[in-house]
């Protein structure tokens, strides 16, 4: 892949180039820089490392002020250890949405079938004026 640098507007002779790594992983970069008949001027390497889910995992506690945002945003509750074993007593007579999944054709809806018999034959009637009036076979 090439990246072409752009100028650094506070100093002078400083160019970079950005990219964003998509994956996790080690990466290797080598510049070449020539100069503006096209002969080389320099080159460098670099190499480093990028962990995306290291974030995630950068600690083994919970994060309960994460936690509770998300439970007040979704309407849920924080559960404490010693309230397991009623919040699984109470747990089948909890109210809760169902969502429900239904598939249907097109044709199935209501007045569709109808409507685009109706076009069908409209535009068959409408050909048919058309060659006759225009006077062709």
């Amino acid at each position: 892949m090439q990246l072409a640098a752009a100028p650094v507007p506070t100093e002078s002779g400083l160019f970079e180039a950005i990219y964003v790594p998509r994956t996790s992983g080690g990466y290797f970069a080598q510049v070449t820089v020539t100069d503006a008949t096209g002969t080389k001027a320099g080159d460098a390497q670099a190499g480093w490392t990028v962990d995306l889910e290291a974030s995630e995992f950068q600690s083994v506690r919970a994060n309960r002020p994460l936690l509770e945002k998300i439970a007040r945003r979704t309407g849920g509750r924080i559960v404490q250890v010693d309230e397991l074993e009623d919040f699984a007593r109470d747990l089948p007579h909890q109210k809760v949405p169902v969502t429900d999944v239904w598939v249907k054709p097109l044709w199935d809806l209501p007045g569709i079938l109808p409507t685009v018999c109706l076009f069908v034959l409209t535009c068959f009637a409408a050909e048919w004026a058309i060659r006759r009036w225009k006077g062709l076979p």
